[in-house]
């Protein structure tokens, strides 16, 4: 029994640092223009996923290890040419090189996690927010790719809205995306809208230690108590 009521004491403890240090998703990446709302090129000036082609965005990671959260980004769809909008959203790593002319150059790597999107008949420009169901690790210092397919079997395909801040830079491909040498990459073309969420993966903060330790003090007490009395 007393090693029942420990053990129960020991979750409390550990759902209370749990709940003391958890943190807020904070912005890993964002090209929108700073301002009220989230701003972007609205007009007709967007990116074309069509079915079985792709568009990549590479970002950098700083300020620490973060856990994927959320991926934001705008589309826009035309219900007369866009018969489907199923399309797929990857978070890829930068783990492959692309030799093009002498030149070797990043692209989309290995894929961390896809998410499946389908809005169905929706028109125009609007923002899309993903959540991440597996968090990958993403590592500071390191780059990765958010990269929008369209879904070849349902002709899906979606147009994704560029920055207005004067951001460059993509990768595109007009074929299955199979291997790094399909990959093209514009590095002076406008890139599309992009914000990248997470959470940061750090250590324990001093009041998740302080916590931690009263909860230990706490049960150590009571174990010691319930002694005395048998």
């Amino acid at each position: 029994m007393m090693r029942q009521s420990a053990l129960v004491i020991l979750v409390v403890v550990m759902l209370v640092v749990v709940g003391v240090g958890a943190a807020k998703a904070d912005v890993i990446y964002s090209n929108f223009n700073s301002g009220p709302g989230d701003l972007f090129d609205t007009s007709y000036n967007s990116l074309l996923v069509a079915p079985t082609q792709s568009i990549g965005m590479q970002f950098t990671v700083s300020g620490g290890d973060y856990y994927l959260s959320t991926i934001d980004l705008p589309l826009w769809y035309d219900l007369i040419y866009d018969p489907s909008h199923q399309i797929t959203i990857s978070i890829a790593d930068n783990s492959q090189r692309h030799l093009d002319s002498e030149t070797t150059y990043e692209v989309p790597g290995n894929v961390l996690e896809s998410i499946s999107l389908n809005e169905g008949a929706i028109s125009g420009s609007h923002l899309v927010t993903l959540t991440s169901s597996s968090s990958p690790l993403l590592k500071n210092g390191s780059s990765y790719w958010v990269v929008a397919t369209g879904v070849a079997a349902t002709g899906g395909q979606a147009n994704w809205n560029i920055n207005n801040i004067g951001a460059t830079g993509y990768a595109y491909t007009t074929s299955t995306w199979t291997n790094e040498n399909c990959w093209n990459r514009y590095f002076n073309a406008t890139s599309p809208a992009l914000r990248v969420s997470g959470v940061a993966a750090a250590v324990p903060e001093p009041s998740s230690l302080i916590a931690l330790f009263a909860g230990i003090g706490t049960m150590s007490g009571v174990i010691f108590h319930r002694r005395r009395r048998q």
